[in-house]
């Protein structure tokens, strides 16, 4: 399957309302993209464009959404979105969620880890404390969506399109480029992987009983001893 992440907001605005932001996330087959991307290719020519030659939702009528809405449906994509309303928010209630998530990098370091291990994660969360709320917003935001991705996602497809399981494919739309990934995109891609396996621990994603989760098994490893 094909991820493509985005996100659409300013991720501030804080205490004015409304003041919405969303990341989200179009997943599609990968047997159906090539089809996709052809029909999209023949709609698109009938879109209106900004000025980079790009779609963007908010320039679409009713009519426009509706025919890409129709063109998903019928490649089997889905959508997935984490959402905020920053006006209902306040610069202290924010300031106290940075904080508490950046202790609870640390809360369980203990001098059985390794100083190389405590180092990097120290220096993963000052970095984060000095992430302005935006960053600090959209961090927690793409977390949340891509566990959910993960968990919905090969629900759905397992009794769909299990094959489509064997491969994951994830399409980001970033802030830096392709050679040089800014601060953060650097910080979040190293950080997401210990984020969501804590999470995991607690919480393992869900799986329907009767699904294929066969083309899974490549991915399967032996759990090493700190992990079990």
């Amino acid at each position: 399957m094909h991820i493509f992440i985005d996100e659409t907001g300013s991720f501030g605005g804080v205490g004015s309302f409304p003041s919405p932001s969303l990341v989200g996330a179009l997943i599609v087959p990968g047997t159906r993209l090539p089809s996709l991307e052809k029909k999209y290719g023949k709609l698109r020519k009938h879109l209106p464009l900004d000025a980079k030659g790009e779609v963007k939702g908010k320039s679409l009528s009713e009519k426009e959404v509706a025919s890409v809405v129709d063109l998903l449906m019928e490649h089997s994509a889905l959508f997935e979105a984490a959402g905020i309303e920053l006006g209902a928010h306040t610069e202290a209630g924010l300031n106290d969620f940075q904080a508490k998530q950046a202790e609870r990098m640390t809360a369980n370091l203990t001098d059985e880890h390794k100083e190389t291990l405590k180092a990097q994660v120290h220096e993963a969360r000052k970095r984060f404390e000095g992430f302005k709320h935006p960053l600090m917003v959209q961090s927690m935001l793409t977390f949340e969506l891509i566990s959910r991705i993960i968990e919905q996602s090969t629900m759905y497809f397992s009794t769909r399109r299990p094959e489509e399981l064997g491969n994951f494919t994830w399409v980001i739309d970033a802030k830096g480029n392709l050679g040089t990934p800014n601060e953060w995109e650097e910080w979040w891609s190293q950080v997401i992987m210990p984020f969501l396996q804590t999470r995991w621990f607690r919480k393992p994603f869900g799986q329907i009983p009767i699904g294929d989760y066969s083309h899974m098994e490549r991915f399967e490893v032996d759990a090493d001893e700190w992990t079990q």
